[in-house]
């Protein structure tokens, strides 16, 4: 028979035993936590100098010139949309595109501004007084240059657009229309 005292000896060891291994898997479990951050931190700091070197953050801001407020983020936004979209669905791309798409929404001045063109233009063959004044309140400045109308979106002469006087059949309107809201808009 064993006596009292080696039972309680074993006992305690067998605790010591058990607190011991608990103590490694809480410290094995931690080396590994503090590896973890340690990438997270040399990451993040990686990121400050990013950012620090680039004073607008992840993009910087173009010399060109916005033609209406939100124009330079619809365009961005839209060509990540396009983008994502093709990336493979579970990846990586496709979840840093959503999460870019998810905090800088569109402003949708663009589609505003294209529906604001066809609904004036829509259902007319020619541009009337009353189709003029609307066009010009969207910005576009008008001169009439012979047979046809000149119009400049915004005062940017690179976005000048000719269209008839007098149309020569039902689909020269629709078709200025598409035409001009295509190359601005798409």
């Amino acid at each position: 028979m064993r006596s009292k005292g080696a039972e309680d000896l074993d006992e305690y060891i067998e605790a010591f035993d058990e607190e011991v291994k608990l103590v490694k898997s809480r410290a094995e479990a931690l080396e590994n936590e503090n590896g973890q951050l340690k990438r997270r931190l040399a990451n993040f700091e990686h990121m400050k100098s990013y950012y620090q070197s680039s004073e607008d953050g992840v993009i910087a801001e173009p010399e060109e010139q916005e033609l209406f407020p939100g124009e330079f983020s619809d365009v961005l936004v839209q060509a990540i949309k396009r983008y994502r979209d093709s990336s493979h669905p579970d990846g990586r791309v496709r979840d840093v595109l959503t999460s870019f798409i998810e905090c800088n929404k569109e402003t949708g001045k663009a589609s505003h501004i294209e529906n604001e063109i066809r609904e004036i233009l829509d259902s007319c063959d020619e541009m009337t007084s009353k189709e003029r004044k609307a066009l010009e309140n969207i910005g576009f400045t008008i001169t009439e240059d012979g047979k046809h109308y000149k119009l400049t979106f915004r005062g940017d002469d690179r976005y000048t657009f000719s269209m008839a006087k007098t149309g020569s059949d039902w689909r020269g309107m629709k078709n200025w229309v598409s035409d001009t809201t295509k190359r601005l808009f798409k």
